[in-house]
């Protein structure tokens, strides 16, 4: 019997849950939008999306998180924030119409970060509810309880259709 010598593996590919949720967007994503319970989840979640997205703008978050995000290594959009995001989340945004990355904009971050901040439609729950303390004191204690109120919503409606989407499609998600 020969031993054979195990290589070790370099680290993961995070563009690797891209490419799967682009496959599955392309085999069934016509299927998905098709289906009117899902779609309406998906115009819920769209709404709740844009609400705080607004909500955002208007408290100023999206200009303190530009300002940051691409500048400081080891904020919100940390190199391994990108694992968070599942396949059934991605393929979420390319059903929202969201384009997905397949390389990092900047080396040491999130691989969804670009030039203006997150470039995905759909964010996950710990993007959304992450204010570091620079934002945490400039909106109060009044204004942060306003807005995790608003992103609650979107998070609400998000997780409705990944239920919707791993109830009806398991068997294409996960083979």
């Amino acid at each position: 019997m020969s031993m054979k010598t195990l290589k070790r593996a370099g680290p993961p590919d995070p563009a690797r849950h891209v490419f799967q949720a682009c496959r599955l967007y392309d085999a069934i994503g016509r299927d998905i939008l098709a289906d009117a319970e899902i779609a309406r989840a998906l115009e819920r979640y769209g709404s709740a999306i844009r609400a705080t997205r607004a909500a955002f703008a208007q408290a100023g978050v999206f200009d303190a998180c530009s300002a940051c995000a691409a500048h400081v290594f080891g904020g919100c959009c940390f190199p391994d924030m990108e694992w968070n995001y599942t396949v059934v989340h991605l393929l979420i945004n390319r059903l929202l119409g969201c384009n997905l990355p397949t390389r990092h904009a900047y080396a040491d971050q999130c691989l969804f970060l670009g030039d203006k901040g997150c470039l995905l439609t759909a964010k996950n729950h710990f993007c959304l509810n992450y204010f570091c303390q620079d934002v945490q004191r400039k909106l109060g204690p009044t204004g942060l309880k306003a807005l995790l109120q608003i992103v609650g919503r979107e998070i609400m409606a998000g997780w409705e259709v990944e239920l919707l989407l791993l109830h009806r499609y398991r068997s294409e998600i996960f083979v």
